[in-house]
């Protein structure tokens, strides 16, 4: 049973990455034509928000002083972190306009983007969350709402990345993810216990798209609405044989964990994906996940890397070579892994070892990954 608390990390981050309920992408300029001429619905206030495109804009959330607006997006990045919006700002000279949640009728419409005119500078009502927005230009945009009563997750990697750390690690951990730099995080501000993490140390940073990394040959999940539509842990299913002499080694059925990991990601992320990157000669394990608000969307919103740190102890070390000496049973090198075994005394030896047992490699990083998730 995976009772560890690093493993409790993994499960929360699938919990918390779930989806907004977006509308569907429009193009259409007309209020009264509820297909494609405004985008949101007037009983669901806006949560989030994108406009495709070259034009910038930008939104107020509720409660913030009138002053402090997000920073610019374009090209279908999408702004809301979450929180109920009731400002939004075009970059345009084309007409826009807004309807307040439960509103009766629509805003006047707007033409360009100055956030220190309350009058024509945005639309909006602030203090007053907006639902439903219609944009001239033929440009596809978007909303996401919450319905009112049920409780939402924002896909904001900024705000998984907060949640996640307070679930993984507790309230004490205090939480810097950022774009900027990968933080380290203070294990010990909650365990009092240093040797409680023995086996790694934990970093966290958020990736924009283009430093992402879901391709390659790693442990990998695609999810699409909370089903998996690709698994690769390395293989087939370890045999019985095999799987009965790894328990003796690491004392639980990798198999069963494997299925549990798999149902837990199917039940609770609705769209991305997760990929596991060794780089023993760093000793490190990278974790990447990418999110994504719809299917229907190309690229991703963003995501979170979160990467184990090895450290060398002796426990685990001997822990990797009982692994190594079992999966060389099966391949015919065994006597040149054997030999290498001898003097392995370091993850960083695992980066030459790796490609002797191909093409159990990817077999002995699962082993590895789960038994960390485990042991902890």
């Amino acid at each position: 049973m995976f009772s560890n608390i690093v493993f409790i990390a993994l499960i929360n981050i699938f919990k918390k990455i779930k989806t907004e309920r977006w509308f569907d992408p429009v193009t259409g300029y007309n209020t009264y034509d509820f297909n494609n001429g405004f985008a949101g619905s007037s009983n669901e206030p806006a949560i989030d928000f994108y406009l495709c495109g070259e034009r910038k804009y930008r939104v107020h959330f509720l409660d913030d002083p009138p002053s402090n607006w997000s920073q610019n997006f374009s090209n279908c990045d999408p702004v809301g972190n979450g929180r109920k919006i009731d400002g939004i700002c075009i970059y345009t000279t084309k007409s826009y306009k807004v309807r307040l949640h439960n509103g009766n009728w629509w805003t006047r419409i707007i033409k360009g983007c100055n956030i220190s005119n309350h009058k024509d500078g945005y639309t909006g009502k602030l203090g007053s969350p907006l639902s439903c927005i219609a944009i001239n230009g033929g440009n596809p945009y978007r909303i996401a709402s919450v319905i009112i009563g049920q409780n939402f997750i924002s896909s904001n990697p900024k705000n998984s990345s907060d949640r996640i750390i307070e679930k993984i690690f507790g309230k004490n951990v205090k939480n810097f993810a950022n774009y900027n730099e990968e933080y380290e995080l203070d294990l010990s501000a909650e365990t009092n216990n240093n040797n409680k993490f023995y086996n790694f140390r934990a970093k966290i940073i958020l990736i924009n798209n283009t430093n992402l990394n879901l391709d390659g040959d790693g442990i990998k999940f695609i999810v699409h609405k909370k089903n998996i539509n690709y698994s690769f842990w390395g293989g087939n299913e370890i045999n019985k044989n095999f799987n009965k002499q790894l328990k003796n080694i690491i004392n639980f059925d990798i198999n069963e964990e494997r299925k549990k990991f798999e149902k837990i990601i199917s039940n609770e992320i609705d769209y991305g994906i997760f990929i596991i990157h060794t780089f023993y000669k760093e000793k490190k394990i990278q974790i990447d996940i990418g999110i994504k608000i719809m299917p229907d969307v190309e690229g991703f919103r963003g995501g979170i890397r979160i990467n184990l740190i090895l450290i060398n102890n002796i426990e685990f070390i001997n822990i990797i070579k009982k692994i190594i000496e079992l999966i060389s049973r099966y391949i015919n090198t065994r006597g040149t892994i054997l030999d290498e075994l001898k003097s392995f005394n370091s993850i960083e030896q695992l980066d030459k070892i790796i490609r002797l047992i191909a093409p159990f490699d990817i077999i002995l990083n699962q082993i590895i990954f789960l038994y960390l998730l485990h042991k902890q």
